[in-house]
């Protein structure tokens, strides 16, 4: 039974850690079984799990295991029919459904390393021959118009370019009013001068939650509407010519 204290609904099969699933015994042809899920979930994260439309849990929030006392415990059921178990692994790949965060997209956080982000993304990140400073990667098909700054051997910034398809947490795309975005992120958007659109802006959204200060989510755009976006960790997300 479902009350104010716990939080039930379905989720993705591809939400299932792949040990779990490697654990399990195959059904028999047609089987179904229940899985039940439980994680330590604040307030933020539950509204982020409503969101979805109940179908999903969030990436994990920097600030979620830090203040103990708002958890409420989540639970989701899913029934997992034994002719998709063996196929959880291969579905979970970065895609154009993914969600950019202040500290990453999907499940590649800012931090982790080349080789950490492409067993994360599903995919290979191919791009700029490394160095010891700064450069890019992509993915190697898709996501189209997405790219990592690396810095110091570690992932350390996300940009999303010409791509209306990836939002934020919070549904912001390019193509969004700066209006939108000001809506979206009441009271931590600083608007500051574009360096070198004339009439442009960079809205940058400052975290009010402390483990997260260190982050930033910038929207760059033409006076009007957002042309790209970036998530990362400071100082590289301000960096205005990227790794130049």
């Amino acid at each position: 039974m479902c009350d104010r204290r716990w939080y039930c609904g379905s989720i993705y099969r591809s939400s299932i850690p792949t040990a779990w699933v490697q654990a399990r015994k195959p059904l028999p042809k047609g089987d179904r079984e229940t899985i039940t899920l439980f994680r330590p979930t604040g307030p933020k994260e539950l509204a982020l799990i409503k969101e979805s439309g109940d179908r999903e849990f969030p990436p994990r929030l920097l600030f979620a295991h830090m203040n103990t006392k708002l958890l409420t415990l989540a639970s989701l059921t899913l029934a997992v029919s034994s002719l998709t178990v063996g196929t959880v692994v291969a579905k979970a790949k970065l895609t154009n459904q993914a969600k950019l965060f202040i500290n990453g997209i999907g499940t590649v956080r800012v931090g982790m390393t080349l080789s950490q982000a492409a067993k994360a993304a599903g995919t290979q990140l191919v791009g700029d021959p490394p160095n010891n400073n700064c450069y890019y990667v992509k993915p190697q098909n898709e996501p189209k118009n997405l790219s990592f700054m690396v810095t110091g051997g570690r992932i350390s910034r996300v940009d999303v370019q010409q791509n209306a398809q990836i939002t934020t947490l919070k549904g912001a795309k390019i193509g969004d009013t700066e209006a939108q975005i000001k809506s979206l992120y009441p009271g931590q958007i600083k608007v500051t001068p574009h360096k070198y659109v004339q009439g442009g802006h960079y809205l940058t959204f400052i975290p009010k939650d402390r483990p997260d200060q260190n982050y930033r989510v910038v929207f760059e755009t033409d006076g009007k509407l957002v042309t790209q976006f970036r998530s990362g960790k400071l100082p590289e997300v301000e960096f205005v010519e990227g790794c130049s």
